[in-house]
């Protein structure tokens, strides 16, 4: 995997190269990322090339908006603002991240009503939300769980300063 492929300076030659390789049964990703999601008329042409001529497979993601992500999660889920937005806040809102996950949930419920208590346990849930809910249980007087959390994750100093953010006056 090549990340930051934008910082290089000859990205072409680099792709020319790797295109030529004899690969097989590999892949290789180039993480090529511009803030208004467009290429150059010369690296477009390239990517056109060697698609064409069988060298390389390209597949292009475009950045979304966080309203795109919604839309899509809405869509494809069926849920309220309110589940959204937790949703979301337990996800993330990284594109490739969310897709896999309403995915996941999708096959979990099975055609069944979305229900956020239900699909808790199956979504990958992000750092920083693991951190609000055992802060959240320290506050509620459910030490239980947070042990088990902290004796897994080792997370004793985001809990830390989330508790302090909680408390401080």
């Amino acid at each position: 995997m090549l990340k930051r492929a934008e910082k290089l300076k000859n990205i072409e030659e680099i792709l020319k190269y790797i295109a030529n390789l004899e690969i097989v049964n590999k892949e290789i990703i180039i993480d090529y990322d511009k803030e208004d999601g467009k290429f150059g008329a010369k690296l477009k042409k390239l990517l056109d090339e060697l698609e064409k001529n069988r060298k390389v497979k390209v597949f292009l993601f475009q950045k979304e908006t966080e309203e795109e992500i919604r839309a899509y999660i809405v869509n494809e889920l069926g849920i309220n603002g309110r589940d959204l937005a937790l949703l979301l806040e337990m996800i993330g809102n990284n594109p490739f991240k969310v897709r896999n996950e309403v995915e996941k949930i999708k096959v979990f419920l099975n055609g069944e009503k979305f229900d956020i208590e239900k699909i808790k346990n199956v979504v990958s849930v992000e750092k920083e939300y693991q951190i609000y809910e055992m802060t959240r249980n320290i506050l509620l007087n459910n030490p239980a769980d947070v042990m088990r959390y902290l004796e897994q994750k080792k997370e004793y100093m985001g809990i830390l300063y989330s508790l302090y953010k909680k408390i401080s006056f």
